[in-house]
């Protein structure tokens, strides 16, 4: 097996690296850096390997830490856009059909790892209309926020998506804050009940060894493609203004 390192594959970006996985000149394995989630490393694809596969324990050798060290160094980043890759690929190929989207007894046990990144993804579907005075009176509640995704972790163009805010995230985000608790995670789990959620909670899979996202980023972009102006100018109105959240309403 022979690891693709920074160096190899220079200039990444979902185009590419979905170009060279469609080609089968990339692979990918996965392993489990900790009981938080797991990491995915490119590698060089050969005929008859599976081209994405887990890696079992024995198989997680010494140079798979170091190169998976290299990525982290200067292009974590990437690492997110490989996982993101992997999961995209991996439900086109309806590999995911058949995994419980809700398990209670799982998330109590993980006690909300996921929920203490991030707060989870909103579809255009999960609103009655779409319209500049249905979201408006969404952003009002203060808990959801305006999020930029780059075209680099989609393959599409910069867009302007809705999430769950992340306590100390303002409304339009401008910038990266990092990784921070989602403002709806109380001391029982989500504030909203599994059907109010939005899309990317419903469709989070829990697991053992850490959630599998279910919407991935592609999807997202794609699904909010059509409304681009409309989020732009509600972008517009709400950046720089300070909007208290004061619990679900």
């Amino acid at each position: 097996m022979k690891f693709l390192t920074p160096m190899e594959l220079r200039s990444v970006n979902f185009k590419k690296i979905n170009q060279l996985y469609e080609s089968k000149e990339i692979g990918f394995v996965g392993f489990n850096f900790d009981t938080f989630h797991t990491v995915w490393l490119p590698i060089q694809y050969e005929i008859g390997q599976k081209q994405i596969r887990m890696l079992d324990d024995g198989e997680i050798t010494i140079e798979a830490k170091l190169v998976m060290a290299l990525w982290q160094t200067d292009f974590s980043e990437n690492l997110y856009l490989f996982s993101d890759l992997v999961e995209y690929i991996q439900k086109k190929n309806g590999y995911y059909d058949a995994l419980p989207r809700f398990n209670p007894a799982l998330c109590e046990k993980c006690g909300g790892k996921c929920c203490k990144r991030t707060g989870c993804y909103y579809s255009p579907k999960d609103f009655s209309e779409i319209s500049f005075e249905t979201l408006f009176k969404h952003l009002c509640k203060g808990y959801t926020s305006i999020y930029p995704i780059d075209g680099f972790y989609t393959g599409l163009q910069n867009s302007l998506i809705l999430k769950v805010r992340n306590v100390g995230e303002p409304v339009a985000i401008d910038k990266n804050y990092g990784y921070n608790q989602c403002i709806l995670l109380g001391e029982k789990g989500c504030s909203l009940s599994r059907e109010k959620r939005p899309r990317g909670g419903r469709e989070l899979i829990p697991m053992e060894n850490g959630c599998i996202t279910g919407y991935t980023f592609r999807e997202i972009v794609g699904d909010w493609a059509p409304y681009q102006l409309l989020l732009l100018h509600l972008y517009k109105i709400f950046y720089g203004k300070d909007i208290p959240f004061k619990g679900v309403i």
